[in-house]
């Protein structure tokens, strides 16, 4: 049997390592959308172990997701050179105009009111509380405007001492359960900055740490063992380990290594048409794909046998994801036509062209 992945070559450039961390977030984008699967089954049948354990094992997407970023994010400033304002544009239009769209979409959805009629309402969309899973997206939004302020000051050198400093706020943080007028602990930077830098730290020793596991078989094999068995122990525990909890953050970091790992061997054969914006879009539309084919498939057909049957019922959330991915394919082509940051960048390398042809025609 030939295990590819335990024999992959050297890398050696990132074309191939950002391939596979783009389908490493479609995968992870998936068990975000499993876990609000499994989290409403309860109201059209019986809650049975499997569905109990895919809803464990979907905690590891937003954990995923939320290292991804930071990986991106330290990608932006130190690999694209991006500056304060094209970031910050950027930012602006792909990630919070959107926001706003969605929650926006959910009041409409989940309320009784069609449309916001009150300053509360408005103040609810802005800050993401009219869609359970927007808190994310709000803390996001945190961590961008957190991770700007501090992109010169958290280095290469120095990144270990600051994660020292973040894991202590995040268990503080959490330990201490901060509510402040509805909002929990989970829409808050400080529950999430250690899990975030995770990210930053893998960009700095990316090229280091997969060298180095591609040239020492053993701890591939060692790697894809603690993967399997750590991955089954919070899948089959009778704990619930919530997304922040830090030995499942600390687990979820010795898992994403594993899976660039494989990955890594299968962009060689595959790898998925990359489109800007696209896992960003399933996270916010899958809770509103699961919501309208319930109200379909559930409540006015009653097709909940499809629920009792374990394939069935893994097949009809394999439905809903393609769904989702589908709508936002379209709408991240659709976006992508209206593309803000390339004409910031643009913009701003005409301007100074300008102003110097502007000054040379003032001398002569």
């Amino acid at each position: 049997m030939h295990y590819g992945w335990l024999r992959c070559k050297r890398l050696t450039d990132d074309k191939q390592l950002f391939k596979a961390l783009y389908m490493i977030q479609v995968v992870a984008a998936f068990l975000v959308t499993a876990g609000h699967y499994t989290a409403g089954l309860g109201s059209y049948t019986t809650v049975t172990a499997w569905d109990t354990a895919l809803n464990h094992l979907s905690r590891f997407g937003t954990v995923i997701l939320a290292m991804l970023t930071g990986f991106f994010t330290a990608h932006s400033f130190i690999g694209k050179n991006t500056t304060a304002a094209s970031y910050l544009v950027g930012k602006f239009f792909y990630i919070y105009l959107p926001f706003l769209a969605a929650g926006l979409h959910y009041h409409c959805v989940l309320t009784t009111t069609s449309f916001p009629a009150t300053l509360n309402d408005w103040i609810k969309i802005a800050v993401g509380r009219t869609g359970g899973h927007l808190y994310f997206i709000f803390m996001i939004m945190q961590y961008y405007i957190f991770a700007l302020l501090f992109r010169h000051w958290i280095t290469r050198r120095n990144i270990w001492w600051f994660l020292i400093a973040f894991i202590g706020i995040q268990y503080a943080f959490i330990d201490y359960n901060f509510y402040w007028r509805g909002f929990g602990v989970r829409y808050f930077l400080p529950t999430w900055i250690f899990t975030i830098y995770l990210g930053h730290l893998f960009y700095f020793y990316r090229h280091s740490v997969v060298a180095f596991l591609q040239k020492h078989r053993p701890l591939r094999y060692g790697l894809l063992l603690i993967s399997v068995a750590g991955t089954t122990f919070f899948a089959l525990s009778t704990k619930l380990y919530t997304a922040n909890h830090l030995r499942f953050v600390l687990f979820t970091a010795i898992l994403t290594v594993t899976l660039v790992l494989l990955f890594l061997s299968v962009v060689k054969r595959f790898s998925l048409p990359f489109s800007k914006g696209f896992t960003y879009y399933i996270y916010l539309l899958h809770p509103y794909i699961i919501i309208f084919l319930n109200q379909w498939f559930m409540r006015k057909w009653h097709w909940n046998w499809i629920l009792d049957n374990q394939a069935l019922s893994f097949l009809y959330l394999t439905w809903i994801f393609v769904a989702t991915c589908i709508l936002s394919w379209i709408i991240s082509k659709f976006i992508g036509y209206f593309d803000v940051s390339k004409w910031w960048l643009q913009r701003n390398r005409e301007l100074p062209l300008a102003q110097r042809r502007g000054r040379a025609q003032s001398r002569s």
